[in-house]
């Protein structure tokens, strides 16, 4: 008994360290399990004049489905220094739904990262749509959800600087988007039509 005392005393420092790589280990398999998966998770990304976006949240809240357990939204000031770097993260990627002003739309970014559609089947989504064509290749890519010179609720599109057309899109391996991407989630097209026709 006393060899094995002198044993556990000489290498506790060992079983401190299994100790707490099993807690670790524990932690890291029930955070996997447990962790939303890609079609239990909406992200948006928005580019507008105000960080502050508690009223869109609260909007897109009532009317989640209940399939889903997480809305991510991730708001930058389109005219900051801050843009492009948070752009390249989640303007590209990492979204389902970008809401850009017109300023800041790269017609080869749009062919590249964003689904096109047929009017007629995005009008079966979203209540009297206007669109973002690319003229190069003729197709809709985006759906304007500001006017500029309109007033909004939901989002602060312009400031006493800066106004513009904003229009949302879509990303093109987004689980959210129907049949776009061989999909039976619609939450993107949802979601887009309360920002396009939000009322106070």
């Amino acid at each position: 008994m006393k060899k094995i005392f002198r044993l556990f005393f000489k290498e506790w420092y060992l079983y401190l360290i299994s100790g707490f790589a099993l807690i670790f280990i524990i932690d890291y398999a029930y955070t996997l399990i447990n962790r939303p998966i890609n079609e239990e998770t909406i992200t948006l990304f928005v580019a507008s004049e105000s960080n502050n976006s508690k009223k869109l949240r609260e909007a897109l809240e009532k009317e989640k489905p209940s399939y889903l357990r997480e809305l991510n939204i991730i708001s930058v000031k389109s005219q900051t220094t801050s843009y492009d770097d948070r752009f390249k993260v989640y303007g590209t990627d990492n979204s389902d739904i970008v809401v850009l002003p017109k300023s800041k739309i790269n017609d080869l970014t749009v062919m590249r990262y964003y689904a096109s559609f047929s009017s007629e089947y995005i009008s079966n989504h979203i209540t009297n749509p206007s669109f973002y064509q690319v003229s190069e290749d003729n197709r809709l890519y985006g759906i304007l959800v500001h006017q500029k010179g309109e007033e909004n609720y939901l989002i602060d599109y312009k400031s006493e600087e800066y106004d513009d057309d904003y229009y949302a899109f879509f990303i093109k391996n987004s689980v959210h988007i129907g049949e776009l991407n061989y999909s039976s989630y619609l939450t993107a097209f949802n979601f887009v039509n309360i920002i396009a026709n939000e009322e106070q």
